[in-house]
């Protein structure tokens, strides 16, 4: 058990972290979510910082609560940080249909990002193809160079932007 979790079977618990705290750990067995009560956090995935979470009332660790399996992803505490930690998510979902609600509204919003990004990197790949294709017929590879060189601008942009 981390030094921040709670040692009792209690519903909730505020708990705080300092900058650099790790919340939670990427392939760690969920046991809870957390509730952002003040502060920012980062979120790693692959030690990629892909977000930035600073609303309050934002949700983190819910996918693997839900799911009953290991975090997606790692949390940590950019700045000072309070959150709200629920141990028994199921129970408390149930008496508090606004936060479920939340949730609901939350995982549909990441879902359409994705599903935008997703569509953004299809007509990349779609348009790598063409080249690929281009390049086979002229036999010549800088137009593969060129739209690799893209490519890689590309996501990198993308990790950026997260």
């Amino acid at each position: 058990m981390a030094a921040n979790e709670p040692k009792t079977e209690l519903d909730k618990k505020v708990l705080e972290y300092q900058p650099g705290d790790v919340v939670m750990e990427q392939g760690q067995v969920a046991k809870g979510l957390y509730i952002l009560m003040s502060g920012t956090l980062e979120v790693v995935f692959d030690n990629v910082k892909v977000a930035e979470i600073d609303q309050k009332g934002s949700f983190v660790g819910e996918i693997a609560s839900l799911l009953g399996g290991r975090r997606t992803a790692t949390v940590r505490a950019a700045t000072p940080v309070k959150m709200l930690y629920v141990q028994r998510v199921t129970e408390y979902l149930v008496e508090n249909s606004k936060a479920a609600l939340m949730i609901a509204q939350t995982l549909a919003s990441r879902i359409t990002a994705l599903n935008k990004k997703f569509s953004h990197f299809e007509q990349v790949a779609k348009n790598w193809i063409e080249v690929a294709k281009d390049a086979v017929e002229t036999q010549d590879v800088t137009p593969i160079k060129n739209a690799l060189d893209e490519m890689q601008r590309v996501f990198v942009n993308e990790v950026r932007a997260r």
